[in-house]
């Protein structure tokens, strides 16, 4: 844990989470190799988040302040690359532009309307899970200390309730992928008592992560369960190694600071792509795209998202916590 109190370990897997997601969208122009896994860097964020929702909270965190410095972390950014990905399909495809209630729903995190699967910015479905858990560990907090076992309890009643009840399996908040939060809840619970892996365990727990990875990637693997557990034990143990060079590199950290603008903004550099590449798109194409994704969201938080932050929280600095959006 570096002086602001970040776990440099979950900064840095933030990055690694951030770049998968680009590589698995990148080639979607041309699929030269599978790389199923590279979507699972979703799970790995949800997981990450829970832990640090979990260290965040206090005795004394009330439901206001919570909703506030979520808002004001993750809204901004948000509406601005929303409203660049509608100017884009304005301006691209100017006969069938996304309608107003679908640009509003995004806005406002809300399920897309019916026959659309995505906001107008596709990266953000996961904001919209990533609300409802903000809005869930919010009412909780009236308890208190008892507001991470509540929070996992109602998480996992909800996953588990939508995967069996037949007309509760399509509603939105249902999404099994929710019990990922609260999966990280509980992992964060043994961080904050002190868990720490030796190296030797550590060491043990990302061999198996990648193996499973590994194997689910050959099978394109879906669900919840394939790429969650494989996740929370990457995480546990990178945990292992919180001290090590290659965690606490400059570069590797400031591409974890930098993952939120990086996913948000690898959409429109993927659009971007497709629309000046001349010709079918080939290897190079995906080579530019994951490369102007990382330059374009790393400049995103150099210039707006960090300087945003500085001013809407009042601070000379911002540490950013390490997980998707916060």
């Amino acid at each position: 844990m570096n002086k602001t109190g970040t776990l440099q370990s979950l900064q840095a897997l933030r990055g690694v989470g951030a770049v998968a997601v680009v590589v698995y969208h990148a080639l979607s122009m041309h699929p030269f190799l599978n790389f199923r896994a590279g979507a699972a860097g979703v799970d790995l964020f949800f997981v990450i988040s829970g832990i640090v929702m979990c260290l965040s909270l206090k005795p004394e965190t009330t439901a206001m302040d919570f909703m506030k410095r979520r808002l004001i972390r993750v809204v901004p950014m948000y509406w601005i690359a929303t409203t660049l990905a509608a100017a884009y399909f304005y301006i691209r495809y100017p006969d069938i532009p996304p309608s107003t209630t679908h640009i509003a729903r995004s806005y406002l995190f809300a399920p897309p309307p019916e026959g659309f699967g995505m906001p107008v910015l596709y990266p953000g479905w996961t904001l919209n899970f990533e609300m409802f858990f903000y809005v869930v560990l919010s009412l909780m907090l009236v308890a208190k200390r008892m507001v991470v076992p509540l929070a996992v309890c109602l998480l996992a009643a909800l996953s588990s309730i939508g995967s069996v009840v037949p007309f509760l399996a399509k509603a939105y908040y249902f999404n099994p992928i929710i019990l990922e939060f609260a999966a990280g809840m509980v992992v964060g619970l043994a961080i904050k008592a002190g868990y720490r892996p030796r190296k030797i365990e550590g060491a043990i727990y990302l061999v198996t992560a990648v193996a499973l990875i590994v194997v689910h990637n050959h099978y394109r693997s879906e669900g919840v369960l394939p790429w969650a557990l494989p996740s929370i034990l990457l995480i546990i143990g990178a945990l292992a190694f919180e001290t090590s060079k290659l965690v606490t590199h400059r570069f590797t950290q400031l591409v974890g600071e930098a993952s939120y603008s990086i996913y948000l903004f690898h959409a429109l550099a993927i659009w971007l792509t497709t629309w000046i590449w001349r010709g079918t798109p080939q290897i190079g194409a995906v080579l530019f795209a994951v490369v102007l994704s990382i330059a374009a969201g790393v400049i995103a938080y150099l210039l707006i998202e960090k300087p945003l932050l500085n001013l809407m929280l009042g601070r000379r600095k911002v540490a950013c916590k390490p997980s998707l959006g916060n």
